[in-house]
């Protein structure tokens, strides 16, 4: 008797599996079920063409030449708004994006957000934040501060839930976020399998069943689910979460969790913030990439990086996921043999960087402070010491600091007071932390500020710098 084979849902996750089961059992008989008019398009393409689905795509390009639409407001600002909204204003329209959160891309750091949002805005974006969407007329949005903005168009990109109804009616057992599957991506009843958007699978950071609305991991998911009806014995190991998204001039990558939402989950991480070049800073074109990684303090396992930058991100968060995939720590990543010729990489490589700083804060060679943690207040009571050239000095320092210069330090100790705590920085870090071994030598009790001064301005503390 031949297999046969029901799939709802014709998308990534149903097509893989349809494809994959027809390769493996050429007599099978698949009947897939999709509600829409297309099959196995390419859905996270969709946003660069103004649309969840292509009924949605050909909608909006007739709401804009039919209404002549000036103004747009994008609800929510996810990976799928941002990437619509950038979209929109390439097109000549007024783009407003409406975040309820502090912060765009909510699964990653603040101080990372910021950098993005400068770049929203020089490309004309105007952010809303701290805001919702409280009513919906025909041209305009009212906010929940009371502001008013003119919509020709709104985009609601406020995320996505499990669609459990079909599954909750067959009976099947539903996690907090989505249907629960096994590692052969079986339910409750096996003869049932799930896949995609609307499962539960382990998150190997928290070792916790979650939903990831991602195309990875579905398409993977519809490949194993069609291996173990036919026979095969394979398991999903489970998600690390990356991704990455264009924001105009700039690349976002991510993985894992940030320290804000591992803190909100009960976690004590440590992280660092590095600014490497993506590659040999001597030849043409190079551009700085910021780094944020974070890793237990316990045993140095990578929990979750961040890359934004001008080019080299996606190369750089596939490392990192690929690390994490394995359990890796940043004791690892100093010892990875990374490609190298001057226009692709240095010689130390971006995320051999990261390791060698997480690695000196682990074996306590070098004492950070984030700039988070710093006040106003708090540098009264510091005495701060800026290494940069007086020339760096006077286009923005630190409020309290005295400028001594790096190439200048040891001749100037006595100028200092070893008995206050002090800290030092410069302008990205590595400065900083030669100051960081002669202070420390010369017996100061000293800190250097991650990520130095860039992380400040970047991260959006205006109190804490002239």
């Amino acid at each position: 008797m031949p297999r046969r084979i029901i799939i709802i849902g014709g998308v990534a996750g149903g097509m893989s599996a349809a494809t994959r089961l027809r390769r493996l059992d050429e007599s099978a008989i698949i009947t897939v079920f999709e509600q829409g008019a297309y099959t196995g398009f390419a859905n996270c393409g969709i946003p660069y063409a103004l649309g969840k689905t292509i009924a949605d795509l050909q909608k909006v390009h007739e709401l804009l030449s039919d209404r002549d639409a000036k103004y747009v407001c994008v609800i929510e600002a996810g990976f799928i708004g941002i990437e619509v909204a950038e979209n929109l204003r390439k097109l000549g329209l007024a783009v407003s994006i409406v975040e309820y959160g502090s912060h765009i891309f909510p699964p990653i750091d603040g101080e990372m957000a910021e950098i993005l949002h400068s770049e929203l805005r020089d490309n004309g974006i105007q952010l809303f934040l701290n805001e919702s969407a409280q009513k919906i007329d025909k041209s305009r949005i009212t906010l929940s501060s009371g502001l008013v903005l003119p919509a020709d168009l709104v985009i609601l990109a406020a995320g996505v839930r499990a669609r459990t109804g079909l599954a909750k009616q067959a009976g099947l057992v539903l996690g907090a976020t989505g249907v629960s599957v096994n590692t052969h991506m079986q339910t409750s009843d096996p003869d049932i399998y799930a896949v995609g958007d609307m499962v539960e699978t382990q998150n190997n950071i928290t070792e916790k069943p979650a939903m990831l609305a991602m195309a990875g991991p579905a398409n993977r998911q519809g490949r194993m689910a069609a291996d173990h009806i036919c026979g095969k014995t394979v398991n999903y190991r489970g998600n690390v979460g990356t991704s990455v998204c264009q924001v105009f001039g700039l690349t976002l990558g991510f993985v894992g969790l940030s320290t804000q939402v591992l803190r909100q989950l009960g976690h004590d991480p440590l992280s660092i913030t590095v600014h490497p070049p993506d590659h040999a800073g001597y030849f043409p074109g190079s551009h700085t990439m910021t780094i944020r990684l974070a890793f237990r303090k316990e045993t140095g396992q990578i929990m979750g990086a961040q890359i934004i930058g001008k080019a080299g991100v996606d190369k750089r968060i596939d490392v990192l996921a690929t690390a994490m995939q394995f359990g890796s720590t940043v004791f690892d990543l100093e010892h990875l043999e990374l490609g190298y010729a001057p226009p692709y990489g240095s010689a130390k490589d971006a995320v051999n960087m990261a390791g060698f700083v997480a690695s000196n804060v682990l074996r306590g060679d070098c004492k950070i402070v984030h700039a988070e943690q710093l006040t106003r207040e708090k540098l009264d009571e510091l005495q701060v010491v800026d290494v940069r050239s007086p020339e760096e000095f006077a286009r923005g320092h630190l409020h309290q600091a005295v400028n001594l210069p790096l190439n200048n330090l040891r001749q100037q100790l006595a100028t200092l007071d070893r008995s206050r705590s002090t800290m030092v920085y410069c302008q990205v870090g590595y400065r900083g932390y030669l100051a960081y071994c002669i202070l420390k030598q010369f017996g100061f009790d000293v800190v250097n500020l991650d990520g130095g001064f860039k992380t400040v301005v970047q991260g959006g503390c205006q109190s804490l710098h002239s």
